[in-house]
């Protein structure tokens, strides 16, 4: 979805649980990865040349989701999040 020199990219597979990210068009060029992992997260990696920049998107399990769902959630943001390194920004 784009408007106005900005893109919306989203990911999710109910009416309920949806995450995004906009982005402006000047960095569309930029774009290495884009992740979408479950349904609670999204990531991309962009690399302007100066810098590698990975940025994520999360909607974490609210009141009424089970321990089981709000724990799978944090440690698969954790195995995402973890190996990111020193030479990149988050």
């Amino acid at each position: 979805m784009r408007g106005d020199g900005y893109r919306l990219m989203y990911h999710g597979t109910t009416d309920r649980i949806k995450v995004g990210i906009v982005i402006s068009e000047a960095l569309r060029n930029h774009f290495t990865s884009i992740n979408c992992i479950p349904d609670r997260l999204m990531a991309v990696k962009l690399d302007t040349g100066k810098i590698m920049m990975r940025m994520i998107s999360a909607y974490a399990p609210q009141v009424g989701c089970t321990a089981k769902e709000k724990s799978s959630f944090y440690e698969v943001l954790g195995q995402y999040v973890h190996p990111i390194g020193d030479e990149e920004v988050l």
